[in-house]
């Protein structure tokens, strides 16, 4: 940014300037997961229950990452509506659809929401490569990663995590399976009532 703006490049320190924002945006959402993911695991993060729209609060979370990403929304016919957190669904659901965005390959990602007599199921699938059944329980560990090579290297290993901490709090249950002929499909289990 200094050299661009020596030389007076008023393109260049725009690229430059939002690179630095998302850059920022990435940090912060990191740092507030690792602060969250710890207060969750202390007992010591309020879990604020209201009653949310849950087709809204997924649409929010794909707001968040989806940007050119082909993620197609299944939505009900019906409103859903369920006791949540919503700002802690929201950063969940963000998570599972920026995971299945970075495995997909470009191909579409569908996310649905299931309504059971007893609760709601939203559920992320991708085209993935699928995730391999001995990994299907220590990638929702802290510092549990698929990644390879740099992918592992910068993945935080929290994403999961923190996804299976929602679900905990909300006295849910969140999984991963596979789908065929390839692909996954991650799903987060949360009661109707409180």
């Amino acid at each position: 940014m200094r050299k661009d703006i020596a030389t007076g490049d008023g393109g260049q320190i725009a690229d430059d300037v939002a690179s630095c924002l998302g850059i920022t945006g990435t940090l912060t959402e990191m740092i507030s997961t690792i602060l969250d993911v710890s207060r969750i695991e202390a007992g010591a993060m309020p879990i604020e229950v209201s009653s949310c729209n849950v087709n809204a609060v997924i649409a929010e979370g794909i707001a968040r990452v989806s940007v050119g990403s082909g993620v197609l929304i299944e939505r009900s016919e019906r409103q859903v509506d369920a006791p949540l957190d919503k700002a802690l669904v929201v950063r969940a659901v963000a998570n599972l659809v920026s995971n299945a965005i970075k495995f997909s390959s470009g191909k579409p990602i569908h996310v649905r929401c299931l309504e059971e007599a007893s609760h709601i199921e939203i559920q992320v699938d991708d085209a993935g490569p699928g995730v391999p059944i001995d990994s299907r329980e220590s990638i929702f560990k802290k510092f549990g990663s698929l990644g390879v090579g740099e992918a592992k290297r910068h993945a935080t290993g929290l994403g999961l995590h923190f996804c299976k901490q929602v679900a905990v709090a909300h006295r849910g249950a969140i999984g991963v399976a596979g789908l065929e002929p390839s692909g996954t499909r991650f799903w987060l289990r949360l009661p109707k009532h409180v």
